[in-house]
């Protein structure tokens, strides 16, 4: 088991309901899943798991497994990486700065979540740690104030009239050739005309996908992929693909 840990102290006050520490983790965690989906790394399906519960308040230490058919293994380091992710989330909600407007809905109800155990308790905190064979390597901290501005601020977020993420189910796409790209761009870019005519950014959602998508079609500029997946939005416009499975594939109409 690696020595590398992300650990959660809840330094409260008053009795946390189970419900909202529940909440929290599961929060986190759901985050955590989201960031992993939309980083290339060796398993797409690393999680968080519980490693340990200490007493002196509540302190839960979390380790990050990768699944391999039905056995657990270390998996890449994410953690590092998804700590200052978090940490500029949770700020962006508290400040209501303009970037907010960009977040969708399911990450705004993690950041809510995941500090609503402190939410009212004057003298708590919430501190996240990276934490590595001891040693602290970041950390950040919600104070009470913080979670309830967080939660009236994601309250009117998710009141707010602006588009989620758009679900689809079995659409074409085809893939836009990267010489044709503008200048200063790179990766892989896709054109699904139903949501929009220019090319978009495309993520996957596991590496299976990605590798069927671009290396075992053939010609992938030849072909139709029929793909399930999630579009991105920002400010209300389609911005990025992401794919989670491929359907079938065709060639292209002469």
């Amino acid at each position: 088991m690696s020595d590398h840990k992300l650990i959660v102290e809840f330094k409260n006050r008053h009795p946390i309901e189970v419900e909202r520490f529940t909440a929290s983790l599961t929060a986190l965690g759901n985050q955590f899943k989201r960031f992993v989906s939309e980083h290339e790394g060796v398993d797409p399906e690393t999680r968080l798991y519980v490693h340990e519960i200490r007493p002196g308040s509540i302190i839960a230490e979390l380790v990050e497994l990768g699944k391999s058919a039905n056995d657990l293994w270390e998996a890449r380091d994410y953690i590092a990486p998804f700590l200052p992710v978090l940490q500029d989330l949770v700020e962006t909600v508290l400040r209501l700065t303009p970037k907010a407007k960009l977040l969708d809905k399911p990450t705004i109800r993690n950041v809510a979540n995941f500090v609503s155990p402190i939410a009212g308790d004057n003298n708590g905190q919430i501190n996240l740690i990276d934490n590595r064979g001891g040693v602290v390597v970041n950390q950040f901290t919600v104070t009470p104030a913080q979670a309830s501005a967080i939660a009236y601020n994601a309250q009117h977020l998710l009141n707010s009239d602006f588009p989620d993420e758009q679900r689809f189910i079995n659409e074409p796409m085809v893939i836009f050739q990267a010489r044709d790209a503008p200048p200063g761009k790179s990766g892989d870019y896709g054109i699904i005309d139903r949501f929009s005519p220019r090319h978009l950014k495309l993520t996957f959602g596991s590496d299976a996908v990605k590798q069927a998508i671009l290396h075992e079609s053939g010609h992938p500029f030849e072909q139709v992929f029929w793909v399930t997946g999630v579009v991105k939005t920002a400010g209300g416009n389609p911005v990025a693909y992401q794919r989670h499975e491929l359907v079938e594939t065709s060639p292209k109409a002469a």
